[in-house]
């Protein structure tokens, strides 16, 4: 929100692009904007910011838990567990088999395990904590939607591009962000 900042900001963001031996960008909205910045074509590199679609398994329809919500995520106050937990002591009333797996951790965990028990749901609430990117798959292809409801704590959150969500997309999961 503050201009000067902002301004400087892009003024060494464009310096240093000008500068380095290589850029690489994440998308092909960023490659041009480096284009338009003056940077020359040999030096700009579109690293696509996807998941390996080759190593992930996707199940049948018949194969999932039609009832398995997920959330990838360090447990963090940058995502909106609070609103996440009420939904889910809501849901349990007309959807009984309704589960949720939490995969992740962070200083935010015991406030939301306590949070779970005040709410009752303990029975219905996973903290499965890390795991390897190939964990995180096997379970996300098992699951029915990925969440992601970030909050504007964090002034990366408005501007974020997760990863998280293409990694949900890629192994057929709707999103609920």
């Amino acid at each position: 929100e503050n201009w000067l900042i902002n301004w400087i900001y892009h003024q060494i963001d464009q310096l240093t692009a000008k500068q380095a031996d290589f850029v690489w960008a994440v998308s092909s909205r960023i490659a041009e904007k480096r284009k338009e910045q003056g940077i020359s074509d040999k030096k700009i590199y579109l690293i696509p910011n996807s998941p390996p679609m080759a190593e992930i398994k996707r199940l049948s329809y018949s194969a999932i838990d039609s009832h398995r919500v997920i959330i990838v995520s360090s447990l963090v106050r940058s995502i909106n567990f609070p609103i996440i937990l009420e939904a889910m002591a809501d849901l349990v009333e007309e959807f009984s088999q309704i589960k949720l797996d939490i995969i992740g951790s962070g200083g935010y965990e015991q406030e939301l395990r306590e949070l779970v028990k005040k709410l009752k749901i303990e029975d219905k609430v996973t903290f499965l904590g890390r795991m390897t990117h190939q964990g995180v798959f096997s379970n996300l292809t098992k699951s029915a939607i990925g969440i992601a409801p970030y909050t504007t704590d964090n002034p990366w959150t408005y501007f974020c591009d997760p990863m998280k969500v293409r990694d949900y997309l890629a192994c057929g999961l709707p999103v609920i962000m």
